[in-house]
Order: C-alpha cells, then sequence, then structure tokens
C-alpha cells in the first residue's frame, strides 16, 4: 500500500477489500484441498488443483495476516526482516499458484494430443510440475534475499528494486500467463470431451 499516493484511511480500506478476498480465497482453498482428500483418487489432474489450492491457501494466510497489521496499525514487531519475510512468502506462493495454473493447462494440452496416457507418464510430468511450480518461485525467492535486492518500498511495505522486480516478479508471470493463454484454447477442447464422455 503506497501511503505517499493515498491515505491512510484508504489504505485501511483497500486492506479491509483485500481481507474479504483473502478470507473467500483460503474458504475456497480449504474445501478444495479437503475434498481432494476425502474424495479424490489423487492423480491426475486432482493432484495438480490440490497443489494449486495448496499454494492459494498460503498465500491466503499471509494475506490475512499482512491485511491484519495494516487495518490494526499495529507495526510494533513489523521489523525489516519481517517485512521481508511477509515478502518471500506473498513471492513464493503468489508465483506457485501461477505457475500451478501453468501446468495444469500444460497437463490438459498434453492428454489432448497424448491419446496413449500412462502412470509412467504422469509420474514423469508430476516431479517436472512439481520442479517448475515450486523451483521457480524458490530460484527466484533466493536470488533475491540473497542478492538483497529486497528493499522497504513506499509506506510499510517491502518490493524488488529493479531490475530484480522485472527478471524475478514481472518476467516469469508474464510468460507463465502468456504460455497458459495460447495453451488455453486447446484445453478446453478436452475438457468438453472429458465431461461429454462422463
Amino acid at each position: 500500500m503506497c501511503k505517499d499516493n493515498i491515505s491512510l484511511e484508504e489504505t485501511k480500506r483497500i486492506a479491509v477489500f483485500t481481507l474479504i478476498f483473502a478470507f473467500l480465497s483460503m474458504v475456497g482453498s480449504s474445501f478444495m484441498i479437503l475434498n481432494y482428500l476425502a474424495f479424490s483418487k489423487k492423480k491426475g489432474l486432482s493432484k495438480l488443483v490440490f497443489f494449486l489450492s495448496v499454494s492459494d491457501y498460503a498465500w491466503s494466510i499471509r494475506e490475512i495476516s499482512h491485511c491484519f497489521v495494516i487495518i490494526f496499525d499495529d507495526y510494533q514487531f513489523y521489523s525489516f526482516y519481517i517485512c521481508v519475510l511477509l515478502r518471500v512468502i506473498f513471492q513464493f506462493f503468489s508465483s506457485a499458484s501461477v505457475f500451478w495454473t501453468l501446468c495444469i493447462a500444460i497437463h490438459l494440452y498434453s492428454q489432448t494430443f497424448r491419446w496413449n496416457y500412462s502412470e509412467n507418464f504422469e509420474d514423469h510430468h508430476m516431479k517436472l510440475y512439481h520442479l517448475i511450480s515450486w523451483g521457480i518461485p524458490a530460484l527466484a525467492c533466493i536470488v533475491m534475499v540473497a542478492g538483497k535486492y529486497i528493499v522497504r518500498g513506499p509506506g510499510e511495505v517491502c518490493i524488488p528494486e529493479e531490475p530484480a522486480m522485472f527478471l524475478f516478479w514481472f518476467a516469469p508471470l508474464i510468460l507463465a500467463i502468456v504460455i497458459t493463454s495460447v495453451l488455453y484454447p486447446f484445453d478446453s477442447d478436452f475438457v468438453s470431451l472429458y465431461f461429454l464422455n462422463q
């Protein structure tokens, strides 16, 4: 929240809306996680949605805690290191969510054009999906913390400096979103066929 451009009251109002949406995200993610654990066959697409839900759930917890700090103006324990930690948690789990979404698109695309789908194929790809979805965000966070690229920005938030902001935040997310958008039309055909055959 940029206190240089908006008032404290406006910052708190934004935090309240963010808190509401983060809470709704947490509820939805909780439902998906519980559904997977209780009813799923624990493979294929449901496994990917489970990991997406785990990253969304963790992001929601981070957002809720950060919003409470802003709303109640309670910065007494909000040191620079906690600020950096909150940024790393935000960066890691929000990036992981985007990359899990990308992996779902890749998975559906591979099922659309590879009908001789096997358990071995799925196991191999699941390792790759974990590497992409947890590995890329972890690498970006490690580089930014080790390089001391995360600084306190306007207000009480920590943000990466340029060019680290672009290289380790925007560029990977833009690339993932573009690839997902390109694969989506093919994926929608597969999803339609899948549900027609059920």
